[in-house]
């Protein structure tokens, strides 16, 4: 009879174990969706940067478009609507283009060909000399 209890003893144990292990998969799942869901502050300025240096700060309360010389050619910025979007490229696929317009702060736009990316921040612009 000792082995029958013995038994018993390690089912309820590994129910037990699996019960634990999901609620944490499940905790774990629900933290990370939140984190990656939740709504992000509205950008207020973004930083374009060319071969690691910033060389523009602009404002995503102002229409403004602006045309950067890069190694490969001009790259074509657009800031509209509170957002900002690479317009035109030289670069081979285009996956700057096809990013669209970007609002949140902490996003970024690369065009990695062209050496450019593009810094969404938040908060109060100040002024830089580039």
């Amino acid at each position: 009879m000792p082995a029958r209890d013995s038994s018993k003893k390690n089912k309820r144990a590994r129910i037990i174990e699996a019960i634990l292990l999901g609620t944490t998969f499940l905790s774990l799942l629900g933290v990370s969706l939140f984190f990656a869901f939740a709504p992000k502050e509205t950008a207020t300025y973004a930083d374009v940067v060319l071969k690691g240096t910033m060389i523009h700060r602009l404002s995503l309360k102002e229409e403004q478009e602006l045309m950067v010389q890069t190694d490969i050619g001009d790259v074509e910025i657009s800031v509209k609507d509170g957002g900002i979007a690479v317009l035109t490229s030289p670069c081979p696929n285009k996956s700057c283009i096809h990013m669209g317009y970007k609002h949140k702060v902490g996003e970024t736009i690369i065009c990695a060909p062209a050496s450019l990316s593009i810094h969404l921040l938040g908060g109060e612009m100040t002024e830089v000399v580039v």
